[in-house]
């Protein structure tokens, strides 16, 4: 599942994953405790109800993965340098920013077209900026999702574990946290009453065919967070212009579906490597990437 480091070389990748879990969750569960000191039930959050210290809480859980990730690499010694280099990697092909960007978008259409066969309405307009607060709400939700996540899961969590288990076990395993970690409001007040059991079999599904294909993407570009970001922003971007048709018909099932065919798609192509071998080998290894090779290189005497 991918070019494995030496045992002697990648001794505490799994430590520093370990501490960065822990740190994950307990950033999100000081992040929800304003909602038991007001005891606010989630389920009825509005900008008319909600106090600035709750308000700070809930941004607080939203930007936890990549918050815990630039604690532990400061403070325990998982890698500032590797993280600072990756979010630094932006010139890549063009390319993989049209996927990121482009695909999400495409895979909703797509979605809408098949509840339509399904028979959902047609609505008139495939694409429909939100307005309001509904405004408010996505662009908040792009910037967290980009910026306030993806520096967590790819860049410290997926980098490490991939060099130790393989990028597509990795994946999968970064799949599976990040779909405990967007369940935090069962633990709020009120939050009990919107979970079932089949919802949260399809966000394991979704969050583990995203997890893939922005591993992919990440390791496609060699490492490049920005990429990764891109392409959480573009899921997020057509997740809030792309209407739902009605009708019983939920599209958000749909593109779920497309998702996990389009990982498939990606894991029988890559022969499960998810892009690794043209990826840097991993963070505290040194990079290959030309413009750090530039930098690196002595410059003769004059």
């Amino acid at each position: 599942m991918g070019a494995r480091v030496p045992e002697s070389e990648r001794p505490n990748d799994l430590k520093l994953v370990v501490a960065w879990v822990i740190t994950l969750f307990g950033l999100t569960a000081l992040g929800a405790a304003p909602l038991y000191a007001f005891g606010l039930n989630i389920q009825h959050i509005s900008p008319q109800n909600i106090s600035p210290l709750v308000g700070m809480g809930i941004e607080l859980t939203a930007y936890a993965p990549s918050l815990a990730a630039l604690v532990v690499a400061a403070f325990v010694g998982g890698g500032m340098r590797a993280l600072h280099l990756q979010l630094r990697r932006w010139r890549v092909h063009v390319v993989w920013y049209a996927i990121a960007f482009a695909g999400p978008l495409t895979l909703f259409l797509i979605g809408k077209a098949v509840s339509v066969l399904l028979g959902g309405h047609a609505t008139s307009t495939w694409l429909a900026l939100p307005s309001g607060f509904a405004l408010f709400f996505a662009i908040g939700s792009i910037v967290a999702g980009s910026l306030g996540e993806e520096i967590g899961w790819r860049g410290f969590g997926q980098a490490r574990l991939q060099r130790r288990y393989g990028a597509l076990s990795a994946s999968l395993v970064i799949g599976l946290i990040w779909t405990v970690w967007h369940y935090w409001g069962l633990f709020a007040p009120g939050g009990l009453a919107s979970f079932t059991l089949g919802g949260f079999a399809l966000s394991i599904l979704r969050m583990c065919a995203l997890s893939v294909l922005y591993a992919w993407l990440f390791n496609g570009s060699r490492q490049s967070l920005p990429v990764a970001m891109a392409a959480h922003a573009g899921h997020n971007i057509a997740n809030n212009i792309v209407p739902s048709t009605g009708n019983g018909i939920d599209l958000g099932e749909i593109v779920i579906f497309l998702y996990a065919a389009a990982a498939i798609v990606v894991v029988v192509l890559t022969r499960r490597r998810l892009g690794v071998s043209h990826a840097l080998q991993g963070p505290s290894t040194p990079s290959t990437d030309a413009a750090e090779t530039r930098w690196r290189r002595p410059r003769p005497n004059k």
